[in-house]
């Protein structure tokens, strides 16, 4: 499982390299002379820091789906995901509130701490091994 994780995130990190370089030519293709340079600039930089944002929430997905499998889903929503769309609602709903572009930088923080919340479940519930524990005293 741990191999595949972190497969997973040199995936992702790859594709955010790839993503990185491509914006700019990729954005002016699609906006076909409708954006100037300074349009142009802010749109690349929202699209990057939507980009990273979106790559921690897809280098999420194969210990999110290995712990969905393998733990109580009551215990992962309780202990991963409510906490985090608690946190994920202010985040975003203080960036919103300041800039657009803070909103799109706080995916990154948001996402990083649903990775976070996601490991810390698998290391403190030992779930990181491929042994399965059994349910005798507990």
């Amino acid at each position: 499982t741990a191999y595949y994780s972190l497969l997973g995130a040199v995936f992702c990190f790859a594709l955010m390299a790839l993503g990185y370089y491509i914006s700019e030519p990729l954005l002016l293709f699609l906006a076909k002379g409708k954006l100037d340079g300074a349009a142009l600039e802010r749109t690349t930089a929202y699209f990057r820091w939507h980009l990273a944002g979106v790559l921690l929430f897809c280098a999420s997905h194969p210990l999110s789906t290995y712990l969905g499998a393998r733990a109580s889903l009551k215990r992962l929503v309780f202990a991963v995901y409510l906490p985090w769309a608690g946190l994920a609602i202010l985040i975003y709903g203080l960036a919103a509130r300041t800039s657009p572009m803070l909103a799109a930088q706080s995916n990154v923080p948001v996402y990083a701490l649903l990775c976070l919340l996601l490991l810390l479940m698998s290391v403190r519930d030992g779930k990181g091994s491929n042994v399965k524990r059994s349910n005798s005293g507990e």
